[in-house]
């Protein structure tokens, strides 16, 4: 987060770290490099070769990550975390494209993608459910796991907004599945990141809407001048 947004941001685990409806247990705890070395050692990947790049049954590694090169932002996120997947023996292949290459691509291969929303219908259930694979961008690693699926269906249908609330959290992490960290990990969360605004003193903004990114723009029209003279 310091190296690519110099400060104003947080490490992102499930999407929703921040949210009401967020499950703590779904959470993996970060940056143990060791713990990680010694997972992909347990599991067969070793680097027999001497180059830095771990392999098992003959096969490296590696994989291509995608990225829109006209966002900053994400090509510095790209480059950052293709280097700390060097220390565990990881190959990133970074790869600059447009939209249209990256769509044909990220079914066989990794891209940088950004999701904003205070809304547990876009930032879970068209992310993670099944009805919603490959639409449009929602689900494409096409995620599918039944007792997920069935905790969004409840939440999605509750009329008690806690109960909702509750649901939408055991859906990231349920018989030891799910789409958090913890479970599946069909997505690799990395930074949940402020967008910075200058806003005249004599601007009243008035009561802002809970969310991110331009959600502030709602209530537009309600802005007032604190100095009628102005």
């Amino acid at each position: 987060c310091d190296e690519v947004f110099s400060g104003p941001a947080s490490p992102e685990f499930t999407s929703v770290d921040t949210r009401v409806f967020a499950n703590p247990n779904a959470m993996v705890k970060d940056g143990d490099v060791d713990k990680a070395k010694q997972i992909l050692k347990e599991g067969g990947w070793v680097d027999t070769d001497g180059d830095g790049i771990v392999e098992k049954d003959g096969v490296k590694a590696s994989f291509d990550l995608y990225y829109p090169p006209d966002y900053l932002d994400r090509q510095s996120l790209a480059t950052v975390f293709a280097e700390q997947a060097k220390d565990l023996g990881i190959e990133v292949n970074l790869q600059g494209a447009d939209w249209d290459t990256i769509y044909l691509n990220m079914y066989s291969s990794a891209a940088v993608m950004q999701q904003t929303s205070p809304d547990p219908y876009k930032s879970i259930y068209q992310q993670y459910h099944s009805k919603e694979v490959d639409d449009f961008y929602m689900n494409p690693n096409l995620y599918s796991n039944a007792a997920s699926d069935a905790l969004m269906e409840q939440a999605m249908h509750s009329n008690n907004f806690d109960q909702a609330n509750s649901l939408w959290a055991q859906s990231a992490l349920v018989n030891g599945g799910g789409w958090g960290p913890a479970g599946d990990a069909p997505w690799v969360w990395i930074a949940n990141y402020n967008y910075n605004y200058f806003v005249k003193e004599d601007i009243d903004m008035g009561e802002q809407p809970d969310g991110l990114g331009n959600d502030f723009l709602i209530n537009v029209v309600e802005w007032t001048r604190t100095n009628s003279t102005a």
